[in-house]
Protein backbone atom coordinates (compact mmCIF):
# COMPACT_ATOMS: atom_id res chain seq x y z
CA UNK A 1 0.00 0.00 0.00
CA UNK A 2 0.73 3.48 -0.44
CA UNK A 3 0.00 6.84 0.92
CA UNK A 4 -1.46 9.05 -1.93
CA UNK A 5 -3.02 12.16 -2.21
CA UNK A 6 -6.07 13.58 -4.22
CA UNK A 7 -7.80 17.05 -4.42
CA UNK A 8 -11.71 17.43 -3.44
CA UNK A 9 -14.29 19.63 -5.53
CA UNK A 10 -16.52 21.52 -3.71
CA UNK A 11 -20.01 22.58 -5.32
CA UNK A 12 -18.80 26.17 -4.44
CA UNK A 13 -21.64 28.86 -4.83
CA UNK A 14 -22.57 28.69 -8.39
CA UNK A 15 -25.95 29.09 -9.20
CA UNK A 16 -27.46 26.84 -11.55
CA UNK A 17 -30.97 27.54 -11.44
CA UNK A 18 -32.60 28.75 -14.58
CA UNK A 19 -32.71 33.10 -14.63
CA UNK A 20 -30.82 36.07 -14.94
CA UNK A 21 -27.78 35.88 -12.91
CA UNK A 22 -25.63 38.85 -12.22
CA UNK A 23 -21.78 37.39 -13.15
CA UNK A 24 -18.73 38.41 -12.91
CA UNK A 25 -16.20 37.76 -15.73
CA UNK A 26 -12.88 36.01 -14.37
CA UNK A 27 -11.75 35.77 -18.12
CA UNK A 28 -11.87 35.87 -21.61
CA UNK A 29 -10.25 34.25 -24.87
CA UNK A 30 -11.08 34.69 -28.43
CA UNK A 31 -10.81 30.88 -30.77
CA UNK A 32 -11.52 30.14 -33.82
CA UNK A 33 -14.02 27.35 -34.86
CA UNK A 34 -14.32 25.76 -38.62
CA UNK A 35 -13.21 29.62 -39.96
CA UNK A 36 -15.72 31.07 -37.22
CA UNK A 37 -14.52 33.49 -34.57
CA UNK A 38 -15.78 33.13 -31.05
CA UNK A 39 -15.37 34.42 -27.79
CA UNK A 40 -15.47 32.18 -24.70
CA UNK A 41 -16.35 33.99 -21.40
CA UNK A 42 -15.54 32.47 -18.12
CA UNK A 43 -17.25 33.70 -14.79
CA UNK A 44 -16.59 33.82 -10.80
CA UNK A 45 -17.87 30.81 -8.55
CA UNK A 46 -18.08 28.67 -11.79
CA UNK A 47 -16.01 26.02 -13.52
CA UNK A 48 -14.12 26.48 -16.25
CA UNK A 49 -16.56 24.04 -17.78
CA UNK A 50 -19.41 26.34 -17.50
CA UNK A 51 -18.47 29.54 -19.84
CA UNK A 52 -20.32 31.17 -22.75
CA UNK A 53 -19.07 30.60 -26.41
CA UNK A 54 -20.26 33.77 -28.47
CA UNK A 55 -19.94 33.46 -32.17
CA UNK A 56 -19.21 36.67 -34.42
CA UNK A 57 -22.26 37.73 -36.01
CA UNK A 58 -22.13 41.02 -38.48
CA UNK A 59 -25.00 42.84 -39.06
CA UNK A 60 -26.26 42.28 -42.79
CA UNK A 61 -27.14 46.16 -43.11
CA UNK A 62 -24.57 47.86 -41.02
CA UNK A 63 -21.49 45.36 -41.62
CA UNK A 64 -21.02 45.80 -38.06
CA UNK A 65 -20.34 42.77 -35.54
CA UNK A 66 -22.73 42.40 -32.83
CA UNK A 67 -22.94 39.27 -30.42
CA UNK A 68 -19.45 40.22 -29.73
CA UNK A 69 -19.64 43.39 -28.77
CA UNK A 70 -22.24 43.70 -26.60
CA UNK A 71 -20.17 42.21 -24.07
CA UNK A 72 -17.85 44.94 -24.44
CA UNK A 73 -20.86 47.57 -24.81
CA UNK A 74 -22.65 45.94 -21.78
CA UNK A 75 -19.66 45.78 -19.37
CA UNK A 76 -18.39 48.94 -20.57
CA UNK A 77 -15.20 47.37 -20.87
CA UNK A 78 -12.67 48.79 -23.68
CA UNK A 79 -14.64 51.40 -24.38
CA UNK A 80 -12.79 54.38 -25.55
CA UNK A 81 -15.84 57.35 -26.77
CA UNK A 82 -19.18 57.53 -27.88
CA UNK A 83 -19.71 59.66 -30.50
CA UNK A 84 -23.02 61.75 -31.41
CA UNK A 85 -23.89 60.58 -34.90
CA UNK A 86 -26.98 62.23 -34.85
CA UNK A 87 -29.37 59.25 -34.57
CA UNK A 88 -27.84 56.84 -32.87
CA UNK A 89 -24.65 57.07 -30.70
CA UNK A 90 -21.48 55.18 -32.45
CA UNK A 91 -19.08 53.22 -30.30
CA UNK A 92 -15.19 52.86 -30.11
CA UNK A 93 -13.92 50.37 -28.18
CA UNK A 94 -10.89 47.99 -27.68
CA UNK A 95 -11.77 44.39 -28.28
CA UNK A 96 -9.07 42.90 -26.17
CA UNK A 97 -10.74 40.14 -24.47
CA UNK A 98 -8.65 40.59 -21.42
CA UNK A 99 -10.70 43.90 -20.59
CA UNK A 100 -13.95 42.18 -19.62
CA UNK A 101 -11.77 40.35 -16.87
CA UNK A 102 -13.37 41.82 -13.67
CA UNK A 103 -16.68 43.19 -15.63
CA UNK A 104 -20.58 42.44 -13.99
CA UNK A 105 -22.97 41.54 -16.46
CA UNK A 106 -26.28 40.30 -16.08
CA UNK A 107 -26.26 36.55 -17.98
CA UNK A 108 -29.18 34.21 -18.21
CA UNK A 109 -29.04 30.54 -17.42
CA UNK A 110 -31.18 27.88 -19.66
CA UNK A 111 -31.76 24.37 -19.54
CA UNK A 112 -29.98 22.44 -22.48
CA UNK A 113 -31.03 19.09 -23.36
CA UNK A 114 -28.72 16.09 -23.74
CA UNK A 115 -30.08 13.25 -25.58
CA UNK A 116 -27.08 11.19 -25.17
CA UNK A 117 -27.05 11.98 -20.80
CA UNK A 118 -31.30 12.08 -21.53
CA UNK A 119 -30.64 15.37 -18.83
CA UNK A 120 -30.40 18.88 -18.85
CA UNK A 121 -27.39 20.60 -18.49
CA UNK A 122 -27.39 24.62 -17.23
CA UNK A 123 -26.06 27.12 -20.15
CA UNK A 124 -24.85 30.52 -20.15
CA UNK A 125 -26.91 32.14 -23.03
CA UNK A 126 -24.91 33.85 -25.44
CA UNK A 127 -26.76 37.64 -25.12
CA UNK A 128 -26.09 39.35 -22.43
CA UNK A 129 -27.86 42.16 -20.63
CA UNK A 130 -26.26 45.18 -18.79
CA UNK A 131 -26.32 45.61 -15.14
CA UNK A 132 -27.92 49.06 -13.44
CA UNK A 133 -25.49 52.09 -13.26
CA UNK A 134 -23.50 55.04 -14.71
CA UNK A 135 -20.00 54.52 -16.58
CA UNK A 136 -17.94 56.56 -17.78
CA UNK A 137 -18.81 56.51 -21.19
CA UNK A 138 -22.42 54.64 -21.11
CA UNK A 139 -25.41 54.24 -18.34
CA UNK A 140 -28.10 51.46 -17.80
CA UNK A 141 -31.56 52.27 -15.73
CA UNK A 142 -33.82 49.85 -14.40
CA UNK A 143 -35.75 50.39 -18.13
CA UNK A 144 -32.47 50.06 -20.22
CA UNK A 145 -31.63 46.45 -18.17
CA UNK A 146 -35.60 44.98 -18.29
CA UNK A 147 -35.30 46.13 -22.17
CA UNK A 148 -32.03 44.08 -22.58
CA UNK A 149 -33.20 40.97 -20.85
CA UNK A 150 -36.76 40.60 -22.35
CA UNK A 151 -34.35 41.19 -26.13
CA UNK A 152 -32.46 38.55 -24.70
CA UNK A 153 -34.69 36.07 -23.72
CA UNK A 154 -36.58 36.74 -27.10
CA UNK A 155 -33.63 35.61 -28.88
CA UNK A 156 -33.43 32.66 -26.81
CA UNK A 157 -36.88 31.46 -27.80
CA UNK A 158 -36.65 32.52 -31.63
CA UNK A 159 -33.42 30.30 -31.30
CA UNK A 160 -35.84 27.39 -30.07
CA UNK A 161 -38.20 27.70 -32.47
CA UNK A 162 -35.36 27.85 -35.15
CA UNK A 163 -33.99 24.44 -33.97
CA UNK A 164 -37.63 22.76 -33.48
CA UNK A 165 -37.59 22.80 -29.91
CA UNK A 166 -39.58 25.28 -28.71
CA UNK A 167 -41.03 25.15 -25.17
CA UNK A 168 -44.67 24.75 -24.41
CA UNK A 169 -45.64 26.98 -21.48
CA UNK A 170 -44.44 26.03 -18.04
CA UNK A 171 -41.99 24.39 -19.67
CA UNK A 172 -38.19 26.14 -19.29
CA UNK A 173 -36.25 27.28 -22.27
CA UNK A 174 -33.86 24.84 -23.81
CA UNK A 175 -31.52 25.37 -26.31
CA UNK A 176 -28.55 23.96 -28.59
CA UNK A 177 -26.40 27.56 -29.37
CA UNK A 178 -23.70 25.79 -31.18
Amino acid sequence: MAIKTMTVGSSGNADYSVGWKELMINKAKYGEYNGKRYLDIYFDEYPDNFHCRVYEAINKKTQEEFQISNWFRFTQAGIQEVLDSGSKPIITYDDDAGLLAGRPVNVYIYDQYSVKDDRNYARAWRTPAPIVGEGEHLTFNEKDVAFWKKSAENSLKRFNESKGNAPTSGEQQTADPF
